[in-house]
């Protein structure tokens, strides 16, 4: 990158939230410890001190994991000058085919998007980016000419072109993974893949158990499922859209930020946004009573602002969801967990799988990490390398919600 590019990229690693520069900064401290056990790898140890190549900087690789999330936005750099009057800055709060609709300081703004982003919309444009665009004069149409650099954002393989990105929100704060019990029945599995996605993206997890008004008394046999989770650090919130259990928890757990509804088709993703603020209206559904699996209700992504500030993104339910653009390397950066045992492993470049004195496993048998964690990390890594990195949600023969 330039130096001016260098400049920007410093600009918004400052501007960051305390708690997501905490958090990128870790993942900045793994990236730079596995670049330097490579680089130990070809280095000759008798070559003096001087000759051996001089590491990065923590803070360097932060601007470098920034300046990559910016790369997503190729061809749709920051406008030189947006405070031009020919140009105005708005926030993305929906986005249809070839159009975006930008709230432009509380002004609804329906968008063309131009050739260049239109050519790859899937990968230029989500909803919680912020964009330039032209304004037209009546019966015009304003067009969408720049997107800025993210400074978060959640993607995963384009289910129809593998081999590209599509991003399904942007400058998002916390992810609220939302999972349900009974119908449909948890998916541990679905939550793992989510949160390796959202560990790559920089923003916050959050698991969201929705529907525990249909538990049989006393039974918390789906729930104890979670307790990997927590056992990390992953706040776990229990809820139910119907009776109001848990919604002032999950309301104090995302105030003041912009977070993104994900998860499975029927869990309850809409009813959880309208229990937090019933004037949204959104529409739900219903669950097959077949299959007990969701009808997918909500078909875009679509932004709300709810009572206390927050601003909720509302995205599809999903019936499956892919990790295959993901290197071993990355996948085992998203396993924060790991991070305080891997300097203790034999070898520099340790797969965590079958090295002999590998800390990592070791710490797994001794429950120093969940060995459901490390059972997961095998599993995921596994399935990346003969590309079947996919959870797909079976049909249940039964009943189930939104």
């Amino acid at each position: 990158m330039n130096k001016h590019q260098r400049t920007q990229i410093e600009k918004l690693l400052d501007d960051l939230p305390k708690t997501e520069r905490v958090r990128l900064f870790k993942q900045a401290a793994a990236r730079r410890l596995e670049a330097q056990r490579a680089r130990k790898k070809h280095e000759d140890p008798d070559d003096p001190p001087r000759a051996r190549t001089k590491d990065d900087t923590v803070r360097d690789w932060a601007i470098k994991i920034l300046a990559e999330r910016a790369q997503q936005n190729d061809g749709a750099r920051p406008d030189p000058n947006p405070d031009s009057q020919t140009v105005h800055r708005g926030l993305v709060v929906s986005v249809g085919r070839r159009s975006c609709l930008i709230d432009d300081d509380g002004r609804l703004e329906s968008c063309l998007l131009s050739p260049d982003i239109a050519a790859r919309q899937h990968e230029l444009l989500a909803v919680g980016d912020e964009a330039i665009y032209e304004p037209a004069p009546p019966p015009g149409r304003s067009r969408l000419v720049r997107v800025l650099p993210r400074r978060t954002s959640l993607s995963r393989p384009d289910p129809r072109q593998p081999s590209r990105t599509r991003v399904i929100v942007a400058n998002i704060d916390a992810v609220v993974i939302v999972v349900s019990v009974v119908a449909p029945a948890l998916h541990p599995r679905l939550i793992d893949r989510y949160l390796v996605a959202v560990q790559r993206g920089g923003a916050e997890p959050i698991i969201c158990v929705n529907k525990i008004d249909q538990l049989p008394p006393g039974d918390r046999s789906e729930l104890e499922q979670l307790e990997p989770y927590r056992r990390i650090g992953i706040r776990v919130i229990e809820a139910s859209a119907e009776t109001g259990a848990g919604i002032e928890d999950l309301r104090a757990a995302i105030a003041g930020k912009t977070c993104a509804f994900v998860g499975h088709s029927g869990v309850g993703k809409s009813s959880l946004a309208n229990a937090l603020d019933p004037s949204l209206g959104v529409k739900v559904g219903t669950i097959s009573e077949a299959h007990r699996r969701g009808q997918h209700t909500t078909t875009a992504s679509s932004l709300h602002v709810i009572e206390g500030g927050a601003k909720v993104i509302d995205t599809p339910g999903v019936r499956s969801f892919s990790l295959d653009n993901l290197s071993p390397e990355q996948i085992r950066e998203a396993f924060t967990e790991f991070s305080p045992f891997v300097d203790d492993c034999r070898y520099n470049d340790c797969t965590h799988l079958h090295e002999p004195k590998c800390a990592v496993r070791a710490a797994a048998e001794l429950g120093q990490i969940p060995i459901e964690r490390y059972e997961t990390y095998r599993r995921i890594l596994t399935e990346a390398a003969t590309d079947t990195a996919t959870e797909r949600i079976r049909p249940l023969p039964e009943s189930g919600d939104d």
